[in-house]
């Protein structure tokens, strides 16, 4: 390649919590209609949802992902932990998958009901689907469903110097996702800050 050559990559711009309150759902909507976001996430657990959701276009001519949470509770019966309390345990095996499985389906199952679809990529509030027990009872879930969304990794496929933040956010379980999502018995996509990754079969 000359180097007077430009190299063109995709950039997919993503906006996060859609269904949390009307002025970040007029705005996600406002982008949408500028045609300034690739796609947006989808907080389905707010009593509001459904109403939010009939606000989406039929066609929105973007992507529509669900975004999970388990780091807030957004209505009386939802199960979370705050997000220090949550890597800890995920990390120290005490997670309990039950409910952690039950949360994720219930979650997948509002947005099914609302858009009468899967959603087109997953990834979660605070990345909190990359953690150990979260992403297995995720992987199963999508397996035991057949649907196959993009999974965002925030594991970087360059090695930039990042800050703290920036590292915890790269290596707190999106290494081990990306291979599982791209190696499992019922493989996904991944996308990430850079690039995609595919796993043909």
């Amino acid at each position: 390649m000359g180097l007077m050559e430009k190299i063109v990559r995709p950039i997919v711009l993503i906006a996060d919590d859609f269904g949390l309150s009307p002025e970040v759902d007029a705005g996600i909507l406002a982008l949408v209609q500028q045609q300034r976001l690739s796609g947006f996430g989808c907080l389905t657990q707010l009593p509001r949802w459904f109403e939010a959701a009939k606000l989406v276009p039929q066609s929105p001519g973007v992507h529509i992902g669900l975004h999970l949470n388990l780091t807030q509770g957004f209505a009386a019966n939802t199960w979370y932990r705050p997000l220090p309390l949550l890597i800890a345990q995920a990390y120290a095996g005490l997670l309990p998958r039950d409910k952690i499985r039950i949360s994720l389906a219930e979650q997948l199952d509002r947005f099914i009901q609302a858009f009468d679809r899967a959603p087109d990529y997953v990834d979660g509030h605070q990345h909190v689907h990359q953690l150990p027990t979260v992403r297995a009872c995720l992987l199963d879930l999508l397996a035991e469903r057949r649907i196959q969304p993009w999974l965002r990794s925030t594991a970087p496929l360059i090695t930039p110097k990042l800050g703290l933040k920036e590292w915890l956010i790269a290596h707190l379980g999106a290494p081990t996702l990306r291979a599982q999502a791209l190696r499992g018995i019922w493989p996904c996509w991944i996308f990430g800050c850079t690039r995609r990754l595919r796993r043909r079969w």
